[in-house]
């Protein structure tokens, strides 16, 4: 996790920058190096330091070399074939033992040229990333409601340009789903405390993956796409687009070793399940022989397909002419059917949620997705929950932010506490990073449940099912 969000944050810092082993071997190089070095990442990954910023000749060995660059200070010195020269900081990191470069064009002025690179520190980082968290939160959560109301909609009302429209929020869904992740990767050091099954658009998956796969499938088959608008299934969306990219090409590749040119990607729905497939289109003349697949990639899908509780199956046609790859995959929508704390003894009851947070758009944002079904207050500050928590404690879950104005989250919980014992329990805190002393004393000390911002609806709505779950047993 922390090599995750180390990449992370060397992609936002802006400058190139790259990750080799304590033997100078590169491991990671940033966007940023990328373009300064004018290599893919892919040449440069594995690649020795010696082959690009310390190419001069030396009989020092290159790990003497990067911890005499660490220890002193002395920026490295490359120059790039434009002429521009670049200055490398090299600071080093252990367990494992490794070095970070960070390269920053050199001034032609030295008066104009500070020793310190004036890069941003990671705490920068994440204290700008917690200020995104917010309105990152009322779009996601924007998007997933207009999407679910979209969905309830009978299909032959989605005329043109609906369809149009209904791709373009769908993409912003995504796009937002990506920022969520990339924020949480910098901001959670660990577990973040709620954690619930993520649900993916299909049509996205399919949509991706074809993009990612793209570059094998052109020089092999043309492909032929046979689906429009589908349904929401289970299943991490970035780890399945991976999962259908790498089917995709190998399937194609096969495809073209057997001379069968078209390759057809369609989806049907089998009752809970939909079910994903690949076929060559034209079947193979004679009794075709299948060749050997790439394991590796192989089990690599599989792996992820099966973590969402899906399954991959290979199958023949046509007496053999046809290799089918079919992707049976839950839908998201019979998965909360099925979930025990979502019976339809649950579903049926009324939760009081108090929602508590700074952001006024935030709170009309949930109560837009959850006033209909459920008592929803929201105070937009934490002297505010206070006083309506001396006069009405009859909340089923208490959201709570963690850092507002005047008086935190924690004074919050622990006013509760004094009030009402029974509803502590019942208080979710809220965070995207602890950012004074107090607060990340009061975080690590914290035994209750925690949701990190940004989240989706299906969060909140998992948490307000199990706080009713409970309720129904007591």
């Amino acid at each position: 996790m922390e090599e995750e969000r180390e990449r992370v944050l060397l992609e936002l810092l802006g400058v190139a920058a790259l990750t080799a082993d304590s033997d100078g071997q590169i491991r990671y190089v940033n966007h940023a190096a990328e373009t300064a070095f004018g290599r893919d990442a892919s040449e440069l990954l594995g690649a020795s330091l010696e082959q690009t910023i310390l190419p001069t000749p030396s009989t020092e060995p290159v790990a003497a070399r990067l911890k005499q660059a660490a220890s002193s200070g002395q920026a490295l010195v490359w120059k790039a074939l434009s002429g521009t020269k670049l200055l490398f900081r090299v600071v080093h990191l252990g367990n494992p033992e490794r070095y970070v470069l960070l390269g920053v064009e050199d001034s032609p002025h030295p008066a104009t040229r500070s020793t310190d690179l004036g890069l941003p520190t990671p705490s920068f980082v994440a204290s700008i990333l917690h200020e995104i968290s917010n309105p990152l939160t009322y779009t996601l959560a924007s998007l997933e409601g207009a999407l679910r109301k979209i969905e309830e909609l009978p299909e032959d009302t989605l005329t043109p340009p609906f369809p149009t429209v209904l791709g373009y929020i769908r993409s912003a869904h995504e796009g937002a789903s990506r920022m969520q992740s990339i924020v949480k990767k910098v901001t959670t050091a660990g577990d973040s405390g709620v954690s619930w099954p993520a649900e993916s658009e299909l049509t996205l998956v399919l949509d991706h993956a074809l993009l990612l796969a793209w570059n094998e499938l052109r020089h092999a088959v043309t492909v032929i796409k046979r689906y429009t608008a589908l349904p929401r299934v289970m299943g991490d969306q970035h780890a399945l687009t991976r999962a259908v990219a790498e089917l995709l090409a190998i399937a194609g590749e096969e495809y073209r070793q057997a001379g069968s040119t078209e390759l057809s990607l369609s989806v049907k729905r089998h009752g809970e399940t939909a079910s994903v497939e690949i076929v060559n289109e034209t079947p193979v003349s004679g009794a075709h022989v299948w060749g050997t697949i790439d394991e590796g990639r192989l089990q690599f899908a599989r792996d992820a397909i099966s973590a969402t509780g899906g399954n991959l199956r290979l199958t023949q046609r046509a007496s053999g002419g046809q290799r089918c790859y079919e992707l049976d995959l839950p839908l998201a929508e019979a998965a909360r059917r099925s979930s025990p704390a979502s019976s339809s003894a649950v579903r049926t009851l009324s939760a009081r949620v108090l929602f508590i947070d700074d952001e006024a758009l935030l709170a009309e944002t949930l109560q837009l997705a959850f006033g209909s079904d459920h008592d929803v207050q929201a105070v937009t500050s934490a002297k505010g929950a206070i006083a309506l928590l001396e006069r009405d404690r009859d909340f089923d879950l208490i959201l709570c932010d963690l850092m507002m104005p005047e008086q935190t989250g924690a004074a919050v919980f622990a006013r509760i506490k004094e009030l009402a014992p029974e509803l502590a329990p019942r208080f979710v805190l809220m965070t995207g990073g602890a950012f004074t002393p107090a607060t990340q004393k009061f975080l690590e000390q914290f035994q209750g449940l925690t949701l990190e911002k940004p989240f989706q609806v299906q969060d909140v709505e998992a948490l307000i099912v199990q706080f009713l779950a409970l309720r129904k047993r007591h």
